[in-house]
């Protein structure tokens, strides 16, 4: 079931902590744009230039939409707050949060309010266009998640969170504030989450890389690397695009373009570590081990403190059938996060095979205690992470 969350934010002072890394220094690739006009023409993926996808107008109000703000009085009120609150109110009565969260709805505002359903990113374009319509100043926020292991996928999926910051709402005359609008049916790890205010522009590279996803899951790879082109021109100062387009190359086999598009990802953020972790591929897989090591020791600190990391080399020992090394590695995932229920049912499966019978029982019944408290699976929207998808907007 969908479900949203409202809280309001005031301004504090931050604590940083500072991690012991080793003096690991990051790369700067400062004339890595150069490289974009090659990257997204299509000549190195197909031969040939390829179209990007039509631009979406994902804040558009339709007839309807209008109406809607009418029918509520929402703009009668010069208060902020009550307009808020009118909103919200009509959204609620509309049935607008009841059963109809579809982890593939990547829609635009005008098909979220046509439809009554959507993801988070889809009912975040809904509620930033009704928002603005009603006066109020609502704007994207990006939380960025660690990578969780699609088991059926066999892939590493990142669930980037979106929701809504609406700025300068005044309750009673008495304060402004913040206030956090979360369409979240995947809860945000509180430990590794960390919002970001993203622009407009964001968003829609955001939108076109999700439809790029479905594209590429069904084999469609002229439209996925369209879908992508449109995410360049939408934003190129977008990280997750050039992660995106590096994945996309890596599949065609093509390690020496998708190492161009992760340095494009490194001169935008040089310490983003899932173009780092798809540095190791490219280079790896180009034979360039001494290289491709330097890059891995930057995210090492960031994959031993990652549970999906060690799920993921569980899964693929034991696919080896190397148990023993499968029950070292969930271990190491359980001692990270002890209340996911799909590590003890893992951990019961090898301890099944390594005729442990006593740990095979303590852990379905772990399994089964932790099974009524976990999230629902990740959804999609975006590529990366060592080659496998990273999801955003959940």
């Amino acid at each position: 079931m969908s479900r949203f969350r409202i809280f309001f934010k005031r301004s504090a002072l931050l604590a940083i902590m500072l991690s012991v890394t080793g003096c690991v220094s990051y790369p700067t690739f400062p004339s890595a744009t150069e490289q974009i006009p090659a990257l997204i023409s299509g000549e190195l993926a197909f031969g040939a230039e390829i179209e990007p996808a039509v631009s979406a107008d994902l804040l558009k109000m339709s007839d309807e939409m209008h109406a809607f703000i009418a029918a509520r009085k929402i703009l009668d009120s010069t208060i902020p707050y009550t307009r808020f609150r009118r909103l919200m109110a009509g959204l609620v009565d509309g049935g607008y949060f009841s059963n109809h969260y579809r982890a593939d709805g990547t829609y635009s505002a005008q098909q979220t309010f046509a439809s009554a359903e959507g993801n988070c990113l889809g009912y975040t374009n809904m509620f930033i266009a009704l928002a603005r319509a009603a006066g109020l100043n609502a704007s994207y926020q990006l939380i960025e998640n660690y990578p969780a292991w699609d088991v059926n996928a066999g892939q590493l999926v990142r669930n980037n969170h979106i929701n809504v910051i609406v700025d300068e709402i005044g309750l009673a005359g008495r304060y402004t504030a913040e206030l956090v609008v979360d369409f979240n049916i995947v809860q945000p790890d509180a430990d590794f989450a960390r919002p970001t205010l993203v622009s407009d522009a964001f968003a829609e590279a955001l939108y076109h890389i999700n439809l790029a996803i479905d594209e590429l899951n069904v084999g469609d790879l002229e439209g996925s690397f369209a879908q992508l082109k449109r995410a360049a021109l939408s934003d190129p100062e977008n990280k997750f695009v050039w992660n995106n387009l590096g994945v996309f190359y890596s599949r065609l086999g093509k390690s020496e373009v998708a190492q161009q598009a992760y340095e494009v990802a490194l001169s935008i953020d040089n310490r983003d570590k899932s173009a780092l972790a798809g540095m190791v591929v490219s280079l790896t897989a180009q034979g360039q081990l001494a290289e491709a090591a330097e890059f891995e020791r930057r995210v090492y600190w960031y994959q031993r403190r990652n549970p999906y990391y060690h799920y993921a080399r569980a899964n693929l020992a034991f696919e080896k059938e190397d148990f023993d090394e499968a029950l070292v590695a969930i271990e190491q995932a359980i001692d990270l996060r002890g209340n996911d229920a799909r590590f003890f049912a893992f951990r019961a499966a090898t301890a099944g095979e390594l005729g442990d019978d006593r740990l095979m029982r303590r852990s379905e019944t772990l399994a089964a205690k932790y099974q009524k408290s976990n999230s629902p699976a990740p959804e999609k929207v975006n590529v990366s992470y060592y080659g496998k998808l990273e999801v955003n907007g959940s």
